[in-house]
Formats: structure tokens, C-alpha cells, sequence
């Protein structure tokens, strides 16, 4: 069973990681300090393209966005996920945004929301390219 032992187990993190999104009142109120521990255990056990995204994020919720960008483009064969994977363009693409960097938001997620085939991801994504349209505009 996952829940005895001495050893921690990427389940045990992974579970963690859960409950710390579980347990927030909110996605505000969630605690990221200790979301940014736990993910960097993982990645002491689980260093994939996923886990580095996620903790990216994770960082950007602590207001270091530029630290998050540069992060994800340290990730092995960024450039192929980045254009076969929707969720790694979508995720720049937010991310720049946070930082202001408008040209490089529109490009990533107009890319996203090129490779997704969700009908909700795709709606979600043209929301976005909406928004950052009407503040081009003013």
C-alpha cells in the first residue's frame, strides 16, 4: 500500500500535489510555496516534459512568470512538444501574456488552439486570442 512505508514514492508526491488543490478554498488561496516543494521532489524522481510544465505554472503563481518561461524552454525537445502538444504552446501563451509580451501570447496561442482538437479548449483559447485582440485595439 502506497500509504506505509519509509519511502516516498512519486504517488505519495503526486497525491500531495493533489490535495494541495483539493484542500485550497480556492485556486487563489492554494498554497504554492508548498505546491513548488512538492513539485520539486518530483522532479527529483520524475524529471519529465510534464512535471517541468507544472511547476513552471507553478512559479508563475508565485510571481516569477519570467523565471516559468525560461524554465519551460529549458524542457528536453521543447520545440517538437510545442508543436504537437497543445498544452506547452497554451501554457506560453498565458505566460507571456502575464508578462505583457503580447506578440509571442498571440503566436503560442494561436498555435494551441491550432493543435487542440477539445471543442472546450478550442473555445477557451479563442476567448483568450479575443481578449488580447480588443486590448490591441484600445
Amino acid at each position: 500500500m502506497s500509504s506505509q512505508g519509509d519511502e516516498l514514492t512519486v504517488y505519495h508526491l503526486e497525491s500531495a500535489i493533489a490535495a494541495e488543490h483539493c484542500l485550497a478554498p480556492s485556486f487563489e488561496a492554494t498554497n504554492w510555496q508548498r505546491m513548488l516543494q512538492l513539485y520539486d521532489m518530483l522532479m527529483q524522481q520524475k524529471r519529465t516534459a510534464l512535471v517541468m510544465l507544472n511547476r513552471a505554472i507553478v512559479l508563475s503563481q508565485l510571481n516569477q512568470t519570467a523565471t516559468a518561461i525560461g524554465e519551460i524552454w529549458q524542457i528536453n525537445d521543447i520545440e517538437t512538444l510545442i508543436n504537437t502538444q497543445y498544452i506547452f504552446s497554451a501554457v506560453l501563451g498565458d505566460l507571456y501574456w502575464q508578462t505583457g509580451d503580447e506578440h509571442n501570447a498571440r503566436k503560442f496561442l494561436q498555435q494551441a488552439h491550432e493543435l487542440t482538437t477539445s471543442i472546450a479548449e478550442k473555445k477557451l483559447i479563442a476567448g483568450k486570442l479575443q481578449t488580447l485582440e480588443k486590448t490591441k485595439l484600445n
